[in-house]
């Protein structure tokens, strides 16, 4: 199945894989805070998935795009016969046809972003075999997913980010608090997003892309990421 999955790699045009795997913790860390996620089936468009789960212990840890992820790939053990049906036919909470596999597919949904919550390397190699085998519909059907709206305070200022075109960071300090960081041309403000938003700190500050201050670790959001976070047609997924 391997060599099944590197030729399909091999077949795209470019715009498929070698495109930016976004951080899971940013999509994650930006849902709502104490909202049970609102869960179903539904038809899993291959072309919208933003994220796979890249923490340290994980095979995918440092692969920033999908290429990426796909070439770390082993499909140790896979059949063709079933890992091909699996992958065109309703899925609901059927677990992937390997031995060691025992749960199914689990996307997020955080407003208009998706993630994989679990199940990386199935998806990994169903999104490269369908774009190449069922290119005019590249879609895994009835996929769990797991819908969570967005930080309501975090929206004004992720919309006034996207609308004047400047850097946003986010993060969470050492009490588990979330923060975005915005970068203007000649100042930066940090927010705290707690009750509303509240401006903590503001000063002249060079952006250098990775920033810690206020004790909080943040880690700029990529704008094509926070349209697609504020591209929220919730129920219409």
């Amino acid at each position: 199945m391997l060599e099944i999955i590197r030729r399909s790699a091999n077949n795209l045009p470019p715009g498929i894989i070698d495109i930016p795997l976004y951080s899971k913790e940013i999509i994650e860390g930006l849902s709502e805070s104490g909202v049970s996620a609102k869960e179903d089936f539904y038809d899993l468009r291959l072309g919208e998935i933003n994220s796979l789960e890249r923490n340290k212990d994980h095979s995918f840890f440092n692969c920033k795009t999908w290429k990426e992820a796909v070439d770390k790939l082993e499909c140790k053990d896979w059949d063709e016969v079933k890992i091909v049906s699996w992958f065109t036919t309703p899925i609901f909470d059927t677990p992937f046809p390997v031995e060691d596999s025992k749960s199914e597919l689990r996307i997020g949904i955080v407003g208009g972003a998706r993630y994989c919550k679990l199940g990386n390397h199935r998806l990994a190699a169903a999104k490269v075999w369908m774009f190449d085998k069922k290119p005019k519909k590249p879609t895994l059907q009835k996929v769990h997913y797991y819908y969570y709206p967005v930080e309501p305070t975090a929206i004004p200022l992720l919309r006034d980010g996207l609308r004047n075109n400047v850097h946003v960071s986010f993060g969470f300090d050492d009490n588990g608090l979330k923060h975005l960081f915005v970068q203007y041309s000649k100042k930066w403000k940090l927010y705290q997003l707690r009750n509303g938003y509240e401006l903590i700190k503001s000063g002249r500050y060079k952006f250098t892309g990775k920033l810690h201050t206020q004790n909080c670790a943040l880690a700029l959001i990529p704008k094509a990421l926070i349209a697609d976070i504020l591209n929220d047609t919730w129920p219409n997924i």
